[in-house]
């Protein structure tokens, strides 16, 4: 009986073990991706033995999981790719925008029905591709080996009546105005492992038939053998064709047998700093090339004889010169409204003086006119008396 319990109990631990390990029930060795995308885009070295891969015929603002559109299926949130490239790059690996090289990816061994995050609010469902730093767990899902903010330019967003369109990249956001409302949106992973195989829920499918007014079904993953079999267009007849290898065989001998995204990201981001490092340095360089030729300028601004800097003397002579001229004619103003405002200061007094000189030329007249009245009285009585002595009165 002890021996039976010990027995369960090693094989409980050891399903919990073999759960917590990679889900590879959908495997592929990494070696298939190098001979099949080949023809569809270049393979570049990131780093020693870590190589990526980058797609060709591609526009300048082309970006991953665009040409295609989103459909729900019982794996959650599937990206039908219109790319022939596209069963491998947006069911494995992960997506990584490099300075450099621009887009560029990464091979992985899981498959997933897409590698994404998602972001939302009111208005806007958006999606991004998984970097890779993001890891999945079959216990906890999404994890990030590092701090990781993907820039917002590295999104698509469009409204949710329009997430499940044929073509969904025609309905997406200008960047310019994903910066208005990106910083309000809400971030989520949500990846789980149901039934022996990885699930992308994202978004909640009723949250987007009830925002957008809109039905979405559910549609049927048909798995196809062959490359050639999978429609490029998406049928209409409610079912998709999904190409999965499951089990092949090793066809690069001289290639890696395995691949690692801890790798791929300590890769990523040792050239990171590298870049970093580099424009520092330059920006240092351009700082102190600049400080010195301010200097030399100060110390010697006489020896300078170039075209240059003769236009620059002569530009300041000029000038000056404008200036100077500009300060006489303001100075010149000035003087003509001191001297207006004089000579009506020197009318007005003139003006007061005068008009005081006639009033005192009004009295003394007055003055005169009524001594002369009394003098012709006195004579008028002298006379009058006179002629009455002389009467005989």
């Amino acid at each position: 009986m002890k021996k039976s319990i010990g027995l369960a109990v090693i094989m409980f631990f050891a399903l919990v073990l073999n759960l917590d390990a990679k889900y590879r029930g959908h495997g592929v060795e990494i070696n298939y991706f190098y001979e099949t995308l080949e023809p569809y885009g270049d393979w570049v070295e990131l780093g020693a033995d870590n190589y990526a891969w980058r797609p060709d015929d591609v526009g300048r603002n082309w970006s991953p999981y665009s040409e295609g559109r989103w459909v729900w299926s019982n794996d959650g949130w599937y990206w039908d790719s219109y790319e022939p490239f596209g069963w491998a790059t947006y069911h494995y690996g992960r997506w990584y925008n490099d300075r450099y090289y621009g887009w560029v990816w990464t091979p992985g061994d899981e498959w997933a029905p897409a590698w994404v995050e998602w972001r939302y609010d009111n208005n806007y469902v958006g999606w991004a591709p998984l970097p890779p730093y993001a890891q999945f767990n079959t216990n906890y899902g999404i994890q990030f080996t590092t701090r990781w903010n993907s820039h917002y330019s590295n999104w698509k967003f469009v409204k949710y009546n329009r997430f499940t369109e044929r073509y969904v990249t025609n309905h997406c956001v200008e960047n310019h105005f994903v910066n208005r409302f990106f910083g309000k949106t809400k971030h989520i992973t949500n990846y789980k492992y149901e039934g022996r195989r990885i699930v992308n829920r994202g978004i909640n499918r009723s949250i987007i038939e009830k925002r957008g007014r809109i039905k979405i079904h559910t549609m049927r993953m048909n798995n196809v053998s062959n490359i050639r079999n999978r429609n490029l267009r998406g049928a209409d007849n409610g079912s998709v064709r999904v190409f999965r290898p499951m089990q092949v065989e090793d066809r690069n001998s001289n290639g890696n047998s395995s691949h690692s995204f801890n790798k791929t990201a300590n890769t990523l981001l040792l050239r990171e700093k590298i870049k970093n490092g580099r424009e520092n340095n330059q920006r240092e360089k351009d700082y102190s090339k600049s400080k010195n030729t301010v200097e030399n300028r100060k110390m010697s601004p006489k020896k300078s004889s170039s075209l240059s800097t003769r236009k620059n003397v002569k530009r300041n002579k000029s000038s000056r010169q404008i200036n100077e001229k500009s300060k006489n004619a303001s100075r010149q103003y000035g003087n003509s409204k001191r001297n207006s405002v004089q000579t009506k200061e020197k009318n007005k007094s003139i003006k007061s003086s005068n008009r005081k000189e006639t009033k005192s030329n009004k009295r003394s007249v007055s003055k005169m006119n009524k001594s002369e009245i009394d003098k012709n009285k006195d004579r008028s009585s002298r006379i009058s008396n006179s002629t009455r002595k002389r009467n005989g009165h």
